[in-house]
């Protein structure tokens, strides 16, 4: 009877879901560029005369990473562990940082809050002084406006297009799992290090420091940029055993080294970072195409029987 009941259960369940979900499909797919906060964006804001940024194509490559998850072994930190990735399908990323004037565009729009400085900002340097909800904010407006899906990069994506730029925040560091003082003396040595050769605070033109092998300018110099990846912390017990805690409260930022912050930080030298070394300048840098809503984790949210949905 117990069997019959779930069976029954089960076949009216799952088509309610099958439409809600593809109710939520539509309803994303027909509005990615909006965001829960400031004026409504829909199809009828394009606009020919926004003009997108030039893009520069990243070809499939394999490549070496260090993955941005804070690993903590009975309740010790830990280096993380370095990921090789094989990424198989290209990725388009804007040649350059969004500038001043690219963004007061959408601060004219009454869409974007003003950026956060203190000196009167030049049209032609990056935008700096911007939080990663401002980030969030400027990638849906362009979106709307050039009718292309606009977004932030993810922590891969960026070691990605980064090229030789990239550097492993944890290459020199040694960990001894007893002894953490080990491990935070030689972090404090590495990012000494990586401050010693940071160029220095003062902003220049988009495109000044000059492209890396794979044609993106000004990668890891002294406007670091928000990823979309969140904050993630994984414990390791004594028995090897995982448990992870993501908090988006959060989110990675990439530059000339990584660190973490608070999504509600725009001027990082005034505290805020959640790990790591303060950012000299946060920015943005968008990535075009990808990241559409998944609808099989939405059927997984709402499934009552476990996850044995699969994609």
């Amino acid at each position: 009877m117990t069997t019959d009941r779930f069976k029954n259960t089960g076949s009216v369940i799952l088509p309610v879901m099958l439409l809600a979900g593809a109710s939520f499909w539509l309803l994303q797919s027909l509005t990615a560029p909006q965001q829960a906060a400031g004026p409504a964006l829909s199809a009828a804001t394009y606009d020919a005369t926004i003009e997108a940024p030039e893009l520069i194509t990243i070809p499939p490559r394999t490549f070496e990473y260090r993955d941005p998850a804070r690993y903590i072994e009975n309740e010790l930190p830990q280096i993380s562990p370095l990921v090789h990735a094989k990424v198989q399908t290209p990725l388009n990323v804007a040649k350059n940082l969004v500038t001043n004037a690219q963004y007061r565009q959408c601060v004219l729009d009454a869409y974007c809050p003003p950026a956060i400085t203190i000196k009167t900002p030049i049209d032609d340097h990056p935008v700096v002084g911007i939080n990663y909800e401002m980030a969030e904010k400027y990638a849906a407006w362009l979106s709307a406006k050039t009718g292309e899906n606009w977004r932030l990069p993810t922590a891969l994506e960026w070691a990605q297009f980064a090229g030789e730029k990239y550097d492993d925040p944890e290459k020199d560091i040694q960990s001894d799992p007893t002894n953490p003082a080990v491990a935070w003396l030689s972090e404090y040595r590495a990012k000494s290090k990586s401050k010693s050769t940071t160029p220095s605070q003062s902003l220049r033109p988009a495109g000044l420091f000059g492209a890396n092998s794979l044609g993106i300018n000004d990668v890891a110099e002294n406007v670091w940029v928000w990823t979309s990846t969140c904050y993630e912390r994984i414990n390791v017990d004594a028995t090897n055993s995982q448990s992870k805690a993501i908090s988006c409260g959060a989110r990675v930022v990439e530059g000339a080294h990584r660190t973490y912050l608070s999504v509600f930080i725009s001027n990082p030298q005034g505290g805020g970072c959640t790990v790591g070394d303060p950012p000299d300048h946060l920015g943005i840098r968008l990535v075009k195409g990808g990241d559409k809503p998944d609808f099989f984790s939405f059927l997984r949210r709402l499934w009552p029987f476990g996850s044995s949905i699969k994609a």
